[in-house]
């Protein structure tokens, strides 16, 4: 006797929610604009614009050509050329490089990563101490 089985799913139907984020393998190669939500594990070849709501990880496979604007923190393991604006922090692991600007909360470079241009870190910057009040005896 055979199971029985499920009835066939409508095209009206909702599709499942998806619970985790994505991941692009070193095998793909894309060209344009990429758009996502959720996390996102970045291992391919690309020539274009990243838009990242979620967090971001350049796996030490990925090649990008291109921007990357982030709402939130972005990993590099790989190889970047182009300028990077993150609203989150921005960490260059070891075996890191990156050819452009980059504009973030945060910026954290590893020992062995290569980081070839400007930053500017947006974190509100501390107060500074009244550095005359600190040398009294030297007046």
């Amino acid at each position: 006797m055979l199971p029985e089985s499920k009835p066939p799913v409508s095209s009206s139907a909702p599709a499942p929610a998806v619970r985790g984020g994505g991941i692009l393998t070193e095998d793909v190669e894309l060209r344009g604009t990429l758009y996502f939500e959720r996390s996102m594990e970045f291992n391919a070849r690309f020539d274009g614009q990243i838009h990242a709501q979620g967090p971001l990880t350049l796996g030490a496979a990925s090649v990008v050509k291109g921007t990357i604007r982030a709402h939130a923190a972005v990993t590099i393991m790989g190889k970047i050329l182009g300028d990077i604006e993150a609203s989150g922090a921005v960490e260059l692991k070891s075996g890191a490089v990156v050819n452009g600007n980059v504009t973030a909360s945060t910026l954290v470079i590893q020992s062995g990563a290569v980081f070839n241009g400007q930053s500017t870190c947006t974190q509100p910057a501390p107060v500074a101490a009244d550095f005359d009040k600190l040398f009294t005896k030297l007046s």
